[in-house]
């Protein structure tokens, strides 16, 4: 059955354990036009710089250009948590 938590059994009512994972986000593809129609760019996260690509270009792009993107898909890495 979908769901089923993977074989392993657990109280009724008990909270599952809590997460120790933290994630940061390194990209962003955008889809620009129609469902038809379009075109795919992407920002991209470098050590703390962000880049646009678009294409054969590519060109730095400020936070507030990042934030305000409208993102079609998200992409992250998991961080080692100690």
């Amino acid at each position: 059955a979908c769901g089923g938590g993977g074989g392993v059994a657990r109280e009724r009512g008990a909270r599952p354990a809590a997460a120790e994972h933290l994630y940061d986000l390194f990209g962003i593809a955008v889809h620009h036009g129609t469902m038809q129609n379009g075109h795919y760019t992407a920002y991209i996260r470098r050590h703390a710089s962000w880049f646009h690509c678009d294409d054969a270009s590519v060109t730095p792009a400020t936070p507030k250009a990042v934030r305000s993107c409208k993102a079609y898909l998200l992409f992250y890495i998991r961080k080692a948590v100690s």
